[in-house]
């Protein structure tokens, strides 16, 4: 338990029987709520082709290629971001 709570504002949440067999946890978030393509796609393809255009006129680097980096930047920062994110930034710190 932190030491800045007092017991009266810390409370654990106790797992029911129910969720406990069968691993699965519920959404809180309505579906309503949810971040919709619409949102996001439009920036991401907007992006995509304004990297791969100043790859290409700047640094003369063939599509194919910066393509490839790019999904190996997405790769590589999604796997930092779920490692750090199931160890914490400093392990050995409680």
């Amino acid at each position: 338990m932190a030491p800045f709570l007092s017991p009266t504002q810390y409370k654990p949440i106790e797992p029911d029987g129910e969720m406990e067999k069968s691993g699965v946890v519920e959404d809180p978030v309505s579906p309503e709520d949810f971040i919709k393509t619409w949102m996001w796609l439009p920036g991401l393809l907007f992006i995509l082709v304004l990297t791969c255009s100043v790859m290409k006129l700047q640094y003369e680097m063939p599509i194919g290629e910066v393509l490839l980096a790019l999904l190996l930047a997405f790769f590589f920062s999604f796997l930092a971001i779920q490692s750090t994110g199931a160890t914490g930034p400093i392990p050995f710190l409680i």
